[in-house]
């Protein structure tokens, strides 16, 4: 699987969304370009990987949960290759029923 990318303005905030699924790849893709970013996609977090260190990305949504390595193990990677990158406060959601997310303790839906 290769990695996509959309067109946006030169100014544009690159967005790398990463999971094997590709539905969700697709609708991410969707709403954000229409809100004007442009967006990455990886399927998996090794592809991900070669991507952050080949382009410039502002943020990343990944999945946590992926065969092989999964979405902590980007993250490590991440911050080993570019200790420099500032660290901005993240969520981590799941998609098991009920969604919940680490900065909501309710369930969202």
């Amino acid at each position: 699987m290769s990695a996509e990318q959309t067109t946006a303005s030169p100014d544009a905030s690159r967005i790398l969304i990463v999971d094997d699924d590709a539905s969700v790849r697709n609708v991410l893709t969707a709403l954000l370009t229409a809100e004007g970013y442009g967006v990455s996609t990886a399927a998996s977090a090794v592809e991900a990987l070669a991507l952050v260190v080949s382009s410039e990305v502002h943020l990343v949504i990944s999945d946590m949960k992926m065969p092989e390595r999964d979405g902590f193990w980007l993250l490590d990677q991440m911050r080993k290759e570019h200790p420099q990158t500032p660290r901005r406060p993240s969520s981590v959601c799941g998609a098991a029923p009920p969604i919940t997310c680490s900065s909501h303790p309710r369930p969202l839906i």
